[in-house]
């Protein structure tokens, strides 16, 4: 068994490390803050075990948890799952961009082509602050 001692300890740690800059860093996942329903006999025996391990004091056991409890436990399956996502989206974005450059060489599409958004005359006004400055 892993060590239940490193698992208990620090087990969510929703700390800002600043590893990443700000733009680079995504929302936290509301998923991940959902209790976890034993809706089926495998969901209940992790719940119960993850939940005997960890003795969350409101009782709930959430997916985050789960997932803390089986990068610790099974690592390997973390792994797997880890790369499969990496493998799926590196795969995406080069066909993303392979359909791109194809679209751009039959002219469908050009390059600065975009909508244009403009607001309604009037609708916004944005207020203005002490470092803002004008340009003309």
């Amino acid at each position: 068994m892993a060590e239940v001692k490193w698992l208990t300890n620090g087990l969510v740690d929703s700390t800002d490390t600043g590893e990443f800059p700000a733009e680079a860093q995504q929302e936290k996942n509301p998923v991940l803050a959902e209790p976890v329903e034993k809706v089926n006999p495998m969901k209940e025996w992790l719940v119960d075990y993850v939940g005997d391990i960890l003795k969350p004091a409101d009782g709930n056991v959430t997916t985050e948890m789960i997932v803390h409890a089986f990068g610790v436990e099974f690592p390997e399956l973390m792994l797997a799952i880890a790369e499969e996502n990496w493998m799926r989206g590196y795969a995406q974005a080069l066909h993303d961009s392979e359909k791109g450059f194809e679209l751009l060489k039959e002219g469908q599409i050009s390059i600065g082509d975009g909508i244009e958004i403009t607001a309604p005359e009037g609708s916004v006004e944005v207020a203005t602050t002490d470092n803002d400055t004008e340009t003309e």
